[in-house]
């Protein structure tokens, strides 16, 4: 053969090689970006936190009770000690165990939580951008289409929005997850076994939601595989790789999410908490504040429903979709009688009444609109009548006109199942369809934020942007002011880094307590707000003493009640004495709440009560014992 024309063997490590490279290059790209987004991050990593001192800081206790917990061998990992005498009180938010994981082997090389938790922050959106430019890579995208992709759900304007919430950030196994999925299904060995359930453990240990949602694009791509594995000769080497996989992921979900279904029965979501945190059709022009053009939505913006994907993306998708649908837009097989089509018409119609009603209905709640009394539609019923009018409609159209109205036949099953489960999760995010199917689907009355299903939108739509991209074959010039544009869109205003002190400088009170045995139970007093409560729970990492006080997803009754009805300055008897039946044994009381004469002269007559002594002060800090 002439050396002009390299054998296979010599061109395959070669081309090896050449993926590699770019793989590593395209690391280092968002790496950079996200540095550079992110500025100061490099130089406050172990020492401040972003974009606040509320959820972020109640993550970050979360975080460092999985590492107490995995270095003294996860007895009482679901049980964080707050709300005490509450039990599993892990369940009552993400549980953050593959997240604890990874921070417990960093923090026996580096000491620093902090360092770990940011580390975490900001590996989500190099690994958002790197996994998608990886599976987009594998699916024959360019190297530009690839890479403006990843830009595109790594810094999507719906991440910046979530900067409090590290659970919902870590959206970065989801590419990887789906398409190591779908791979398996295609052609099961035990190496695509083997990656898919890495992958799998990593998604769902990262956080309930995600892990919980996932479920679904994952069911939507199996039915689509399940057809080429139904033939005998295909079945049964599958199964014998499929069964044993699917176990293991079982065993995986199920010590994941046993604790929550146990704790399921007081834990469930009101209707109302899931019309507050949907999503409406406005949700998807609503942008951050975090993007430049933030302020264009005051007016219209809700909690957890600033979906807008951005402009770029946007013009892409809707291209994708005139394309897709003038390729795979088919008319009836059959003629459609004009009776017919009046009743398919009045259904679609009767479905598109019922979905504006519902969408007036979310508006309502957040005090901009009115919508109409529909006798009989209250609560869920409404969603009910548009899922039923429309899913009747599509029916009674493909059983009529003979064929579907698109030929999704016509689409890669991996294309199919990520442009159905695309729309499916999309509309899982609005309350009119949530609503009907967290009666009779397990789990989804867990979870008060719906919107929250936009993270398995967003990646289709990526998806199919950047292959639309892809297609126009654009020149060089072109594709950097593209780039160069989308760069820009998807810059945040600065954000906020909020200095955090370490453990040395917490007050000498809580180092006093991490040496005493004898605390069973302790109150922080004054009860003053959440904010309060998340840096009495900060504190206690020091000591991990069970804290009465306490902050999550759930507010359980107990603690609910002594907040309105407890501690000014001090308990009163009764309180005391239902503070004495719960196990409390300590009352802490900062020097916050002495800050009046009044005040102090309560605090000292309390001292001289029956069964109540003081056992600490320090700089108006005490802390009492409440003997019997």
């Amino acid at each position: 053969m002439p050396a002009s024309h390299p054998s296979p063997a010599v061109d395959r490590p070669s081309s090896r090689h050449r993926a590699l490279v770019l793989h590593a290059l395209a690391f280092l790209a968002y790496l950079a970006l996200t540095l550079f987004y992110m500025r100061p991050a490099a130089q406050v990593l172990g020492t401040h936190l972003a974009p606040d001192s509320g959820d972020p800081l109640f993550n970050l206790v979360v975080l460092k009770w999985g590492i107490h917990e995995m270095r003294t061998g996860m007895h009482g990992f679901w049980n964080l000690p707050f709300f005490f005498p509450a039990r599993d009180v892990t369940t009552y938010s993400d549980h953050l165990l593959g997240p604890a994981a990874f921070a417990t082997f960093f923090t026996a090389v580096v000491p620093n939580p902090l360092a770990a938790y940011n580390l975490l922050f900001l590996g989500s959106f190099v690994l958002c951008g790197f996994n998608t430019w990886y599976v987009l890579r594998r699916c024959g995208a360019g190297i530009a289409a690839a890479f403006l992709g990843g830009c595109m759900f790594a810094f999507l304007p719906f991440r910046w929005d979530q900067m409090s919430h590290v659970q919902v950030l870590l959206m970065h196994w989801i590419p990887v997850t789906l398409w190591s999925w779908d791979r398996l299904l295609a052609g099961p060995t035990w190496k695509r076994a083997a990656a898919f359930f890495v992958f799998y453990v990593l998604h769902v240990t990262g956080g309930t939601y995600l892990g919980y949602m996932i479920h679904f694009p994952m069911l939507v791509l199996l039915l689509y595989r399940a057809p080429a594995l139904l033939p005998r000769e295909r079945l049964r080497p599958a199964l014998k790789i499929l069964l044993p996989t699917g176990l293991a992921a079982g065993l995986v979900l199920a010590g994941v999410y046993v604790p929550y279904l146990r704790a399921a029965g007081h834990q469930a979501r009101t209707p109302l908490e899931i019309q507050v945190f949907g999503a409406s059709l406005v949700s998807y022009l609503t942008p951050t504040t975090s993007n430049l053009y933030g302020s264009l939505a005051e007016t219209w913006r809700r909690p957890e429903n600033c979906l807008f994907p951005g402009f770029l993306l946007t013009v892409l998708a809707v291209l994708a979709a005139r394309r897709g649908w003038q390729r795979l837009r088919t008319p009836p097989a059959r003629p459609l009688s004009p009776p017919r089509r009046i009743t398919i018409l009045l259904l679609a119609g009767l479905a598109a009444v019922a979905w504006v009603v519902g969408e007036l209905r979310v508006w309502e709640i957040a005090g901009a609109l009115t919508a109409p009394e529909i006798p009989g539609l209250g609560g869920h019923r409404l969603g009910v009548l548009t899922l039923a009018a429309g899913v009747l409609a599509l029916c009674l159209r493909r059983l009529w006109g003979g064929n579907q109205p698109l030929r999704l036949k016509d689409l890669d099953p991996w294309e199919r199942g990520l442009l159905v489960s695309g729309l499916l999760c999309f509309l899982l995010t609005f309350p009119l369809v949530y609503l009907p199917l967290m009666r009779v689907l397990p789990g989804l009355s867990g979870m008060r934020v719906p919107a929250r299903f936009s993270a398995f939108v967003f990646f289709p739509l990526v998806y199919f942007a950047a292959r639309e991209l892809d297609r126009w074959k654009l020149g060089r010039l072109v594709v950097g002011l593209i780039a160069v544009f989308l760069l820009l869109e998807v810059m945040p205003t600065p954000v906020n880094w909020e200095p955090l002190e370490s453990e040395a400088r917490f007050p000498a009170v809580d180092h006093w307590l991490a040496r005493q045995y004898d605390v069973t139970a302790l109150l922080e007093l004054p009860l003053e707000d959440n904010s309060a409560d998340i840096v009495a729970m900060y504190h206690a990492t020091l000591h991990w003493k069970p804290l009465v006080n306490g902050y999550s997803g759930y507010i359980p009754a107990h603690y609910a009640d002594l907040q309105r009805n407890c501690c000014y300055p001090l308990p009163d008897p009764e309180q005391l004495q239902r503070l004495r039946n719960w196990g409390v044994t300590h009352v802490l009381l900062r020097k916050n709440v002495l800050d009046t004469r009044w005040k102090r002269r309560r605090a000292w007559r309390w001292a001289a009560e029956p069964g109540i002594s003081i056992e600490y002060e320090y700089k108006h800090d005490r802390v009492y014992r409440i003997g019997r």
